[in-house]
């Protein structure tokens, strides 16, 4: 199952990005797998790394800081088990999982409470390796 939300504006995807954190870490997610993807800085670029969720947006935030990851331009692919949180550099954010409900009802409600126009569908397709 697949959620999607296309055209926000990039000031709006740290925010979501935050919020998706939070809703991860809230749904007992500890440690996972990010990757940047299109537009990150080279040293980062398609390298996966294991990180504690919990200092997940701090180290996004200083990539931000620092002009290594921008919002909206660039890719960013968080794993947890059976979900994928993509931010894609088309400022978009996706949602994927394969089992878990719960997370993705409320992943649904997080973006449209946001006032987001969301899409809907059965397709699962993770770009990262569980």
């Amino acid at each position: 199952m697949m959620i999607t939300a296309h055209n926000i504006e990039a000031d709006l995807i740290m925010e979501l990005f935050a919020g998706g954190v939070s809703l991860l870490l809230e749904s007992g997610c500890d440690v996972g797998t990010i990757m940047f993807g299109i537009g990150a800085e080279d040293d980062d670029l398609w390298r996966t790394k294991e990180i504690q969720l919990v200092n997940l947006y701090s180290l996004v935030k200083r990539k931000v800081d620092e002009a290594t990851f921008k919002p909206g331009y660039c890719d960013l692919f968080i794993r947890w088990r059976d979900c994928e949180f993509t931010i894609c550099n088309d400022t978009g954010v996706h949602f994927v999982t394969d089992r878990n409900e719960q997370l993705y009802e409320k992943f649904a409600d997080f973006l449209t409470e946001e006032g987001l126009k969301v899409s809907f569908s059965n397709e699962v397709r993770f770009m990262l390796e569980n």
